[in-house]
């Protein structure tokens, strides 16, 4: 998992704006929603890189890693790496 999110924060990020905009609040229990919600509508499960394939912003991505790690804990996804190198496949475990 530390190598793809290593892969991940590699990719080249937009430029920060130079006016500040006001964000919305990046939450790992809001990431966690969104995460199983993309695996309920995906059965087969989602490829790790597709997951975090949206642009988005550093924060974002750490967030969502962090939302992946938590659903772990709480053991509510599994995810296989079926080669060494290869993706990672998360499928849910709520049914």
């Amino acid at each position: 998992l530390k190598a793809a999110l290593v892969q991940v924060l590699s990719k080249k990020f937009d430029l920060e704006p130079v006016q500040e905009i006001p964000r919305d609040e990046i939450t790992i229990k809001k990431k966690m929603e969104e995460i199983s919600s993309v695996l309920q509508k995906n059965p087969q499960g989602i490829s790790f890189f597709a997951l975090f394939s949206l642009p988005a912003s550093k924060v974002e991505v750490v967030v969502q890693f962090l939302a992946l790690l938590e659903l772990m804990r709480m053991q509510k996804v599994k995810v296989s790496q079926p080669s060494p190198y290869g993706d990672i496949l998360i499928f849910s475990l709520t049914g």
